[in-house]
């Protein structure tokens, strides 16, 4: 059974290696040459409908900060992520799973939040050191 096993696992490395060595004899796709440009999908959406429904053009905006999405903050309630190397609010340590889960923020106070996860309190912490999910 040993045998078997390491047979097949010398048959897919044999395959991976094929795999990856077609990879590095492609040619490249992206052309230097070429200027770059950006079209945000769904305004080329809602374009092509309006297209289909006979206007000839259109002038598409959008409010909130540039990127077209608006700037949200965090309130109670919100799910968030504790920043890589951030401290409590009193300036305590946090245990390396709270950097890796999402929270929710139970209560703020200025700048101070506290976070729970499954409904039990994890610390507080400063709003600064927290990112939305």
């Amino acid at each position: 059974m040993k045998k078997i096993h390491r047979v097949l696992a010398l048959l897919m490395a044999a395959l991976m290696a094929v795999g990856l060595m077609t990879t590095a004899f492609a040619e490249t796709t992206i052309d230097p040459a070429k200027k770059a440009s950006l079209s945000i999908y769904k305004y080329d959406i809602m374009l092509e409908k309006l297209k289909k429904a006979g206007h000839d053009d259109a002038f598409i905006t959008y409010s909130g900060t540039s990127g077209g999405t608006s700037a949200r903050k965090i309130t109670t309630g919100s799910k968030v992520r504790v920043k890589a190397g951030a401290k409590t609010y009193s300036g305590g340590s946090l245990a390396s799973f709270v950097y890796s889960r999402d929270h929710i923020v139970k209560e703020l106070s200025g700048k101070r939040a506290v976070i729970t996860y499954g409904g039990t309190v994890v610390a507080a912490v400063n709003v600064d050191d927290l990112t939305l999910v």
